[in-house]
């Protein structure tokens, strides 16, 4: 925990802040994901540009059936490395959002049961606070 953004015994809005839990393993998190879904993406351009040859290659006889075909194959591998990464980057996002702790309703804050500094995870089975 970076810090509480409550008072204690003080009234809180829906979607308010109460904690900020520190980002940087997320930040990093969603940074790796990003670089991997760009890597991704330049092999989908490499495959892409080589089924293009490979096709009129084929065509012509320059080159087997089954060079092109795997070719194909490794087009569908990056296209679907692809959409794993933009499922990695959404994750991470979300994961991220966590690290702003916010009030689900409007009502008095109860005593924290957290100091900033404070470990915490999603599992355990401390409250922060009730409100």
């Amino acid at each position: 925990v970076l810090r509480r953004e409550f008072t204690e015994g003080d009234d809180v809005k829906a979607g308010e802040r109460l904690y900020k839990i520190d980002p940087a393993p997320y930040i990093a998190a969603l940074n790796n994901a990003r670089a991997a879904l760009a890597k991704a993406q330049a092999n989908v351009t490499t495959q892409n540009a080589l089924v293009g040859r490979y096709k009129v290659l084929v065509a012509a006889n320059a080159v087997s059936k089954q060079d092109y075909d795997n070719a194909v194959a490794a087009l569908g591998q990056a296209q679907a490395d692809v959409a794993a990464g933009k499922a990695s980057v959404e994750t991470a996002q979300i994961n991220l959002g966590y690290t702003d702790v916010i009030s689900p309703i409007t009502g008095r804050s109860g005593r924290s049961q957290v100091t900033p500094g404070a470990y915490v995870q999603a599992s355990q089975a401390t409250l922060l606070t009730t409100v």
